[in-house]
C-alpha cells in the first residue's frame, strides 16, 4: 500500500495560481511564531532595561561596574537589541501600509534603508556572541549576567534566522 501525502489544496472557485501548499519544517509556524515572540520579548526587555538601569544607577549614585572591553560589549549588545527591534518595527510599519501603490519600485529606497538597518543588526550579533564569551570568561560575573547574555545572544541569532529565512534582507528586490 502506497502512502499518500497532500501536495496542494486548490478550490474550483479560486484562480489556479492560488493554492495552499504545506510548508517545510524549518518554515513551520508551529515553532517560528513562538521563537519570534520570545526573541522580540527578550530584545525588548534588554532594550528597555538598559536605560532604566542607567537611570536607577544615577538616581542612587552607583557607578557602572564594568570597564574596558566588557563594558563596551555590554553596551554594543544592548544597542544591537535596539537595532533589531527597529528593523522588526520598520518592516511591520512598511507592510502595514494600506495603499497597494506603496508596494512598488518607487519605495525601493525605503526597503533598502530597512535592509541596511537589518544588516547592522546581523553584524551586531557578533557583539552579542562576544559578550557571552566575555561574561563566561569572567568568574566574578553573576549567574544572571550569564543567563541574560546567553538569552540575548540566542535572540540575536533568531533575528538572523528570521531576517534571511523570511527574505527580509536580500540582494534583489522582487515584487
Amino acid at each position: 500500500v502506497q502512502e499518500r501525502t497532500v501536495i496542494r489544496v486548490m478550490y474550483d472557485d479560486q484562480p489556479p495560481v492560488l493554492s495552499l501548499q504545506p510548508v517545510s519544517g524549518p518554515m513551520s509556524a508551529t515553532w517560528n511564531v513562538p521563537l519570534f515572540s520570545a526573541a522580540l520579548g527578550i530584545l525588548a526587555i534588554a532594550a528597555v532595561t538598559w536605560p532604566a538601569a542607567a537611570i536607577i544607577r544615577r538616581r542612587y549614585g552607583h557607578s557602572f561596574a564594568l570597564t574596558g572591553r566588557p563594558a563596551t560589549l555590554y553596551r554594543l549588545t544592548r544597542a544591537v537589541c535596539v537595532v533589531d527591534l527597529a528593523f522588526a518595527g520598520l518592516w511591520f510599519w512598511f507592510l502595514s501600509q494600506k495603499d497597494i501603490q506603496w508596494f512598488s519600485s518607487g519605495n525601493d529606497g525605503i526597503i533598502r534603508l530597512i535592509q541596511l538597518v537589518g544588516v547592522v543588526g546581523v553584524l551586531g550579533a557578533l557583539a552579542a556572541l562576544a559578550n557571552v564569551a566575555a561574561v563566561f570568561g569572567d568568574a566574578s560575573r553573576s549567574w544572571w549576567a550569564k543567563v541574560s547574555s546567553v538569552s540575548i545572544a540566542v535572540a540575536c541569532v533568531a533575528f538572523i534566522w528570521f531576517a534571511f529565512s523570511l527574505r527580509l534582507i536580500t540582494p534583489h528586490i522582487a515584487y
